[in-house]
């Protein structure tokens, strides 16, 4: 999973080269979005947020490991590590939906903001 959060921070440096390449002016990066009257910065709200719900979830991921998968349905359901781990998990892919989404957003921000390659100078 760490690998997974370092291609995260590469993705946000592809971004942000990118963007300073074309002399971005179209996208501000730390208002990127506005929903609300709250502005969405990418690096803070977006990648951030990713890397925060990741880090969960290899943490989740452990203890759902100490789970006695041995034992039968029944006892396992009672178990509130079990539950706990359950919900917290919930909690978790939650965060990270919200967050790819707002990347996607992002991503689609990025693409209208790309020049049309054939009037672009090579």
């Amino acid at each position: 999973m760490m690998e997974e959060i370092k291609n995260i921070e590469k993705l946000y440096s592809f971004y942000t080269l990118m963007l300073n390449k074309m002399g971005n002016k179209k996208i501000n990066l730390s208002k990127f979005k506005t929903e609300d009257n709250i502005d969405y910065d990418l690096k803070e709200d977006v990648f951030d947020n990713i890397e925060e719900d990741l880090n969960q979830l290899m943490k989740a991921s452990k203890e759902l490991q100490e789970i006695d998968l041995s034992k039968d349905f029944t006892e396992i359901n009672h178990s509130q590590l079990f539950h706990k781990n359950i919900a917290e998990l919930m909690g978790i892919l939650r965060g990270l939906s919200v967050a790819f989404e707002d990347l996607a957003d992002f991503h689609e921000l990025f693409i209208q903001s790309l020049p049309d390659p054939a009037e672009s100078d090579f």
